[in-house]
């Protein structure tokens, strides 16, 4: 868009309130999409923003606070944009928290969907709750650092399983000891 010496401060203080919202609904949309209620980046907005923003670029606007709502309003949409790529860049990473948060509920939502379907008593198809309750806090002794039960569950309970498969005894108790600098699964003879 051209000026001509006389500037339609009108039309620009149009333009300048459509270009704030503009930025607030792509602002809207791009939360949507990380939170996951929108699939689709919002990348046609974006683009519409974008040769909104450029439309007053290096030109001089005469009016000062016209001036200064567009500098403003290119600075916003500026932190925005950094912010929105930095968030990108977490996903297609897998370091997005949000993301990682979601996967951590669906991880234990199934978890205990599936413990719930498998019956406490039946020691053969792996540890049990509450033994796995034990040696989870028995690890975190041990190691002194907290680990996730989801990681905790998936590296021990595979182990567990196959010290009862070997030992093919009902009155063996699991354990998690500290040898030296590592940490190991041992089974010892339940006391009577």
């Amino acid at each position: 868009m051209s000026l001509t010496r006389f500037q339609d401060v009108e039309q620009i203080e149009k333009d300048l309130e459509k270009l704030s919202a503009s930025i607030e609904e792509l602002k809207i949309k791009y939360e949507q999409y990380f939170i996951g209620l929108n699939k689709e980046e919002p990348a046609k907005l974006r683009d519409k923003v974008q040769s909104m923003a450029r439309n007053y670029y290096g030109l001089s606007i005469q009016n000062a606070g016209l001036k200064f709502r567009y500098q403003q309003a290119i600075a916003k949409y500026n932190t925005y944009s950094t912010l929105w790529d930095r968030t990108l860049k977490r996903i297609e990473e897998g370091t997005y928290e949000r993301d990682l948060f979601k996967a951590r509920i669906r991880s234990s939502a199934y978890q205990q969907g599936a413990q719930s379907h498998r019956s406490e008593e039946s020691s053969d198809d792996g540890p049990s709750k509450q033994e796995l309750n034990q040696l989870y806090q028995e690890y975190q002794e041990a190691a002194g650092k907290k680990l996730d039960f989801v990681s905790f569950r998936q590296n021990i309970a595979p182990k567990i399983m196959a010290i009862k498969e070997r030992t093919q005894d009902k009155d063996v108790q699991i354990r998690i000891v500290r040898e030296g600098a590592k940490i190991r699964v041992k089974a010892y003879k339940k006391k009577s």
